[in-house]
Order: structure tokens, then C-alpha cells, then sequence
């Protein structure tokens, strides 16, 4: 072989650290593979789950959407029916984002890997794709009910504006009605009172 016995030896040395170098390589990956298959494990469970989470939430958002339409309630009790399915959209939601991140980033490292074939590849850009259109439903979704947040709240501001508004007309003409000595009850709002003072004039 054209080498001596110190030299082959070396040689066989050598070799022998090679093989344990790469078979604790191919251990780790190994390893590696199998911790990032019980990840999508544990996504596919978290999805399956999900589904439940998602169909309770809608539920939920529908009802408080029904209930933001009721005309025989209170417009503070509709607005707070629209902030509760906006709050649960948002709650529901990130809980998909996550579980959709998840998944990426598994599908990515078991690619990173090098264990990865052109149909791993594709499906990773599918469930790329998949996280964007979560966030734009969510959005969306969110963006409607924010309208309907945006209108119920300026009818509540109006509300308390017009009873502030009212309270200060009722405590001016019960002090006109007090000076003038015209006789007023709890019941009479800023108007009655308004209009007993001019019969009183008259």
C-alpha cells in the first residue's frame, strides 16, 4: 500500500474518528427528526382541536352580532355585544396564527435538514400561503365588526352628550322656575318646565 505501519495506522485512526463524527451526525438528525415529528404531532392534535375553538367562537360572534342588532336594547349593551365579539375574533384568531406558525416552522426545519423532497417544498409554501390568509380573514373579519364598534359608539357618545346637555337645560329652568316661583315636579324634564314657566308669564 505504500505505507508503513505507523502511517496505516494513522490512517485507520482516521478513519474510525470520521465514522463516529458522521454516525453522531446522523444520531442528532436523527434525533432532530423525530423531536420535529412529534412537533407536527402535536400541531395536528392543536388543529383538530381548533376546530372546535373556531366553530364555539363564531358561535359566540354571531350571537353577539345578533344581539348588537337587537333595536330593544340599550345601545350600551349592544356596543359592549360588538367590543365581546371583537375581543373573542382576536383571541380565536391568534391561537390559529400560532398553531399555523408552528407548523411552518417545523415543515422548515425538517426541509433545513435536508430531508425534503419537491412535494415538502411545495407544501411548505402552501401552509406559507395558508398563515397569510388567516391573518387577512381575521382582519377582515375584525374590520367589519370594528364598523359596527365605530357606529355603536358614537351613539353612545351622543347619548351620554344629549343626557349631559338635558341635565344642564333641567338644572337651568329649575333655577328660572325657582326664581319665578313656578311649581314644578321630578317627572317635568328642561322642556315642561320650559313651557309651565311661559304659561306661568302669561
Amino acid at each position: 500500500t505504500g505505507l508503513d505501519e505507523t502511517q496505516q495506522k494513522d490512517s485507520w485512526n482516521k478513519l474510525g474518528k470520521q465514522i463516529k463524527e458522521i454516525t453522531e451526525e446522523m444520531k442528532k438528525e436523527g434525533d432532530e427528526a423525530a423531536r420535529l415529528t412529534g412537533i407536527m404531532q402535536e400541531v395536528r392534535d392543536e388543529e383538530r382541536a381548533m376546530l372546535m375553538i373556531r366553530a364555539k367562537a363564531n358561535k359566540q360572534i354571531a350571537e353577539s352580532r345578533l344581539l348588537a342588532e337587537d333595536d330593544t336594547k340599550g345601545n350600551e349593551e349592544r356596543l359592549e355585544a360588538l367590543k365581546a365579539a371583537v375581543a373573542e375574533e382576536q383571541r380565536v384568531a391568534q391561537i390559529e396564527l400560532d398553531i399555523q406558525q408552528k407548523k411552518v416552522d417545523a415543515m422548515q426545519a425538517m426541509i433545513d435538514l435536508g430531508k425534503s423532497s419537491e412535494e415538502d417544498i411545495q407544501k411548505l409554501a402552501e401552509e406559507r400561503a395558508r398563515f397569510i390568509e388567516l391573518q387577512t380573514a381575521s382582519t377582515l373579519r375584525q374590520k367589519r365588526v370594528a364598523a359596527e364598534v365605530g357606529v355603536f359608539t358614537a351613539k353612545v357618545d351622543k347619548e351620554k352628550s344629549d343626557a349631559i346637555k338635558e341635565q344642564i337645560a333641567l338644572e337651568e329652568q329649575l333655577a328660572i322656575a325657582k326664581e319665578k316661583g313656578v311649581e314644578v315636579t321630578e317627572e317635568m324634564g328642561s322642556k315642561e318646565i320650559k313651557a309651565a314657566i311661559k304659561v306661568n308669564e302669561a
